[in-house]
């Protein structure tokens, strides 16, 4: 089936090539195994620059579509699938870590389904990840995460905003993982982001979203941050009057002060209710 329609894949940040093969076995892209450029499938289009590209078809037929991505580095990359016809438009954002040089996954193209595109042929992303502190005479990172099944293990990565890419820390096949990374509360410490990916028979699945380890509580505030603002770096709510002390930062609330303006509703009460928790004049009708 043709419909009027755009699908491509893009990526950012990474030095990976595309490359595109209907279910014709026509190619689009930087064929893998022979490094030739190609462009059999009709209408298709192909954009390559040195660190962001992308390929793209129009007038794309229903089917199963291959996808390759090909680098020599070791590097994470972020891509991009897009959809768009007269009626939808799907965009789905991934992270992959090339670690085995070629990176392949399948694509169910179906623009007459309520979802036009399904990622098939490679594991999504392990979910849950959490970074918490190891409290010692030196304040380390921990990480761990939900439990998936049918995996080899899971691979670890960390990076620092100064660093174009990730890099691999380790491996475990538990859903935990102490690093010897210290724990960033200061402007001395460098913050870290982390994220993990799970493997199946050399198979690597998309990497999950990142956390940083500055958040001790989570609530949203760096540690750093909550020390500037006078809330208590352990705790999500400081005051213990339902807002979380991200909620009372946003709101301009005292997060140490469960009733911040004095009339005998707490802030959460307030904000709930639609009144002002600023004014004491405002209260909950």
């Amino acid at each position: 089936i043709n419909l009027d329609n755009d699908f491509s894949v893009s990526y950012r940040r990474g030095r990976a090539q595309p490359y595109i093969v209907d279910s014709q076995g026509r190619g689009c892209g930087i064929n893998p195994a022979t490094y030739l450029l190609e462009r059999d499938i009709p209408n298709c289009k192909l954009v390559f620059g040195t660190d962001a590209g992308y390929a793209e078809i129009t007038m794309a037929q229903s089917g199963d579509y291959k996808i390759y991505f090909r680098s020599p580095y070791k590097e994470d990359t972020k891509i991009q699938i897009n959809y768009i016809d007269e009626v939808s438009v799907e965009s789905m954002d991934y992270r992959i870590f090339n670690n085995s040089e070629i990176i392949s996954f399948s694509i169910e193209l179906n623009p007459q389904t309520e979802e036009p595109i399904i990622i098939k042929d490679i594991m999504l992303a392990p979910t849950g990840l959490r970074v918490d502190i190891i409290k010692g005479n030196i304040n380390l990172t921990r990480l761990s995460w939900n439990e998936i099944f049918d995996f080899d293990y899971y691979n670890i990565y960390t990076g620092v905003e100064t660093e174009p890419y990730l890099k691999l820390i380790g491996s475990t096949t538990d859903i935990f993982y102490n690093t010897e990374y210290i724990w960033c509360d200061n402007k001395e410490t460098e913050k870290r982001f982390f994220s993990i990916s799970a493997v199946s028979n050399n198979k690597e699945s998309f990497l999950s979203y990142f956390e940083a380890n500055d958040d001790r509580d989570h609530d949203g505030l760096s540690d750093e941050r909550e020390i500037e603002f006078g809330s208590n770096i352990d705790l999500m709510d400081t005051d213990g009057d339902g807002l979380n002390d991200m909620k009372e930062l946003h709101r301009g609330t005292n997060p140490t002060a469960g009733d911040t303006d004095g009339d005998g509703y707490n802030d959460y009460d307030e904000v709930w209710e639609g009144s002002d928790p600023l004014d004491k004049n405002s209260m909950p009708i």
